[in-house]
């Protein structure tokens, strides 16, 4: 939660005018600026509830000065409740059939996959596929493993580039992106 200018004073060029929204929005899962005392519970729970959505992550809020200085007389706050994800099992074991009967496959390692190098080598080993990182996961997986074909994208190889504009895979794992 950040305070943002007044709702009297926006528009007439305070420095603390910036647009956060703008510039968070790629790096929260979910920012507003509340315009509305009324609103206040509503987008807070709503932040909430998405913050506890797995995968969990920063959420944000801007909140008026005046607005803050508000007495609150509503009703009591509930407690919000992370919500529970339904697992789709047959969607699951569809995957696991795929994987498991493809033979020429990709895995393309993102930045949620910290510390779980030594996992995702396991895997790598049994399926036997070429590994591609993204720029967010540079240096999880060690650059010398034998199936890591480096980092792709702008800042990437010429061989993890090449893979993967070049190659039809019969199956692509994205994991932690």
């Amino acid at each position: 939660i950040t305070g943002y200018v007044s709702k009297w004073q926006q528009g007439l060029g305070a420095i603390q005018e910036l647009t956060s929204q703008k510039y968070l929005n790629n790096i929260v899962k979910y920012t507003a600026t509340i315009d509305d005392e009324k609103n206040i519970l509503k987008e807070l729970k709503k932040a909430i509830e998405i913050a506890l959505e797995h995968p969990r992550g920063p959420v944000h809020i801007g909140l008026p000065l005046d607005i803050q200085r508000l007495e609150y007389t509503g009703d009591q706050v509930d407690v919000v409740q992370p919500r529970k994800i339904q697992s789709d099992y047959e969607s699951l074991n569809k995957a696991i059939d795929l994987i498991n009967n493809s033979r020429d496959g990709l895995v393309i390692v993102g930045g949620g996959c910290r510390n779980l190098d030594e996992k995702i080598k396991k895997l790598e080993e049994k399926l036997n596929w070429r590994l591609v990182t993204t720029a967010s996961a540079k240096g999880i997986i060690e650059e010398d493993y034998r199936l890591n074909m480096g980092n792709f994208g702008f800042p990437g190889t010429d061989l993890a580039n090449k893979i993967i504009k070049d190659q039809n895979f019969d199956c692509v794992l994205v994991l932690g992106s």
